[in-house]
């Protein structure tokens, strides 16, 4: 979040094709065909599995795979449309 408030007065600058351009430089790279993010539910789901139920690192680690689940869907709810747009 920090480097995208960082980045924006630059970018607000930039003429519509140099904005476009510097946009494709950064998306390949955060999009590797969902590996990251399928990763990264696999982890925190195998993590609540192996943790006692009922400890506080059992709280924990459903709030963690909760965000990871609420990331997802904002993500396709909201952010998705716009990219497509």
């Amino acid at each position: 979040m920090f480097q995208m408030l960082h980045e924006l007065p630059g970018k607000v600058r930039l003429p519509k094709e140099a904005y476009v351009t510097v946009q494709q430089i950064y998306y390949p790279g955060f999009t590797i065909a969902g590996v990251g993010e399928f990763a990264a539910f696999i982890a925190v789901a195998l993590l609540l599995w192996s943790t006692p139920r009922g400890t506080a690192a059992f709280w924990l680690a459903l709030g963690a795979l909760l965000g990871v689940l609420a990331m997802q869907a904002v993500y396709w709810i909201a952010i998705h449309p716009i990219n497509k747009f």
